[in-house]
């Protein structure tokens, strides 16, 4: 796969046929083959495009106030199917009726309660309903049972089956505890190396919806870690378009779709923020400097040479790079006697290579011979709230650097 072509596959341009789709299949029989929670989906998925909703909302909201069984149906059915249709369908529903809006979220919130058992576990959709609590009722003594509850499973059990639990369970579990604010930095690596593990050659996740709660997880934990796997699970899944534009016809997997794209390009597009050509790199709001290069590396499309380079994180992210681009060339030189344990994961491939020097010298980056990287290349100092790296664009700068280590290109050191 095209190294352009897996990197422009997080824009939501081209997907024309998949918003008409989206939008015939809308309202056909609503609330028999086309459930609610399915219909929100798709209205989300429409507003994601930038399609005028305003007329599908009124409709939805008028359905729902006149007819009472439907109501019903939601306030009792979605709370455990479907907690992202619920908060969708609020959110969408205030707009015009926001008493009913309030309705149905208090509905939910009461209903979690009386379900909940002095364990903080709720019967029923456990993770569903803590999900509705932490959106409707944060500062409730239910909802922080519930979320610890949660956690607690999560360290006691998941953590333990993530090379085979469902991803979309995965994803639940981790919205839960990332949107409350207590995921354990540890169990969140844990859980995006374990998901960047799981990931096929082709770049999916097995079913489409599978790799669609990947892609979301991935985006939300830690995007500047997993952005190439990330591009190389979306540009799958729109390979996997019918002419339609619908994923098999699936309305649900073809609207999340859309939505997971939105997600993960938003974080995208926050990489403008603090990528420089030449400046320093430092810590921002809920951006380590370690993320920072992550996206930096992102960049290189012919070369890498990573100088007394440590970063367990930075070489998953690297491994991803080349999967997406096994053309790109990576040279690894440092003063260590024998292989330190960060270069061991890498395949003993053509383009990739590895320099031992008999003397010391600082850690860098030389990216695609025109920008150098100084910084102590570890994930411990990386992520310091004190971290920080210099980021020099200058080809004579990064040639006289490679000339000085004998590696006039990557692919000219021997392993």
């Amino acid at each position: 796969m095209a190294a352009r072509k897996v990197q422009g596959a997080l824009s939501l341009d081209q997907l024309e046929n998949t918003g008409r789709w989206l939008d015939s299949n809308l309202f056909k029989d609503l609330g028999t083959q086309l459930s609610v929670s399915d219909a929100v989906l798709c209205v989300w998925a429409l507003e994601t495009l930038g399609k005028d909703v305003n007329s599908i909302v009124n409709k939805l909201t008028d359905i729902l106030s006149s007819d009472l069984n439907m109501r019903l149906r939601v306030m009792v059915d979605l709370p455990q199917s479907s907690p992202e249709s619920l908060l969708q369908l609020c959110r969408l529903v205030t707009i015009k009726n926001p008493g009913l809006a309030k309705e149905i979220a208090n509905s939910t919130v009461e209903d979690a309660k009386r379900m909940q058992l002095p364990s903080g576990s709720i019967i029923g959709n456990h993770p569903s309903l803590s999900l509705l609590l932490v959106n409707f009722a944060p500062e409730d003594s239910a909802t922080k049972q519930a979320v610890q509850y949660t956690l607690k499973q999560l360290q006691e059990k998941h953590l333990d089956q993530l090379p085979r639990i469902q991803l979309s369970d995965l994803y639940l579990d981790s919205r839960v505890l990332w949107e409350a604010g207590i995921l354990p930095k540890d169990a969140s690596e844990r859980i995006v190396n374990a998901i960047l593990a799981r990931q096929a050659s082709n770049g999916s996740w097995g079913k489409n919806s599978e790799t669609i709660s990947a892609i979301r997880t991935l985006a939300m934990l830690d995007y500047y870690t997993a952005a190439s796997a990330i591009q190389r699970g979306a540009a799958q899944l729109r390979n996997s378009l019918d002419r339609d534009g619908s994923l098999k016809d699936d309305l649900k997997d073809t609207a999340l779709f859309v939505i997971a794209l939105a997600e993960a390009n938003r974080q995208s597009s926050k990489e403008k923020e603090f990528i420089v050509d030449t400046g320093v790199l430092r810590p921002s709001t809920g951006v380590t400097v370690g993320q920072m290069l992550s996206a930096l590396l992102r960049r290189a499309q012919k070369s890498v040479v990573a100088v007394n380079f440590e970063s367990e994180a930075l070489g998953k992210v690297l491994l991803s790079m080349l999967k997406s681009n096994p053309s790109l060339a990576i040279a690894f030189v440092h003063s260590e006697k024998g292989t330190p344990q960060v270069l061991r994961q890498f395949p003993a491939a053509g383009n990739v290579r590895v320099r031992h020097l008999d003397y010391q010298i600082p850690p860098m980056l030389v990216l695609d011979d025109e920008t150098v990287v100084y910084g102590i290349l570890s994930d411990e100092s990386l992520g310091r709230n004190g971290a920080l790296c210099a980021v020099m664009r200058s080809q004579k700068l990064a040639r006289e650097i490679l000339d000085s280590l004998g590696l006039s290109a990557p692919s000219a050191s021997q392993r």
